[in-house]
């Protein structure tokens, strides 16, 4: 390649059809990916922990409604580990409840307006899709504008293989 093929500046145009062609290529994988994992977009009834902190929190409670086994409270020492008594996975007993230890704001800003929009619980897997689509977008926005300020004089090809990395690089 050429110095003066490297140099030549590409379209604003041709650029965004590119980049828009790489991110969709990206984003029907993880669509692809999250749907071939599990189907269920939306169930009727909370079945995971995003949706039992959903419900939770519409119904004007941080706590799960989920019921610790009674045994609990009759422990000694109750944190120390099952002892015998069933409890909750990856969810914090504490007076009598279980608390999700898990962030809330996936519940702010995607399950609690779908359960408010739908009537319906967004299921885990989708949430995690949705969430992974979004952080891609913003970093196909971010690598747009990178490309666009400093490194316009290369090849679009350049930015739709930064797109491809960015999209598939990852552990998503």
């Amino acid at each position: 390649m050429t110095v003066s093929a490297i140099q030549k500046r590409s379209s604003p145009a041709r650029a965004g059809i590119m980049a828009a062609v790489a991110a969709t290529v990206v984003l029907l994988a993880y669509a692809w990916t999250a749907y071939t994992v599990n189907p269920v977009i939306a169930t009727r009834e909370p079945g995971a922990y995003y949706g039992f902190l959903t419900d939770a929190f519409l119904s004007g409670q941080t706590y799960l409604k989920a019921k610790p086994d009674p045994r609990l409270t009759i422990l000694a020492d109750p944190y120390l580990g099952a002892q015998g008594v069933p409890r909750l996975h990856d969810a914090t007993y504490f007076r009598g409840r279980y608390y999700l230890y898990f962030g809330a704001a996936p519940v702010f800003f995607l399950y609690g307006p779908w359960r408010l929009l739908t009537g319906t619980f967004l299921t885990d897997g989708a949430g995690t899709a949705i969430f992974a689509m979004a952080g891609f977008l913003a970093g196909c926005a971010l690598l747009w504008n990178v490309w666009r300020r400093w490194f316009n004089h290369l090849s679009v090809g350049w930015l739709a293989g930064a797109i491809f990395v960015w999209g598939f690089g990852n552990y998503t």
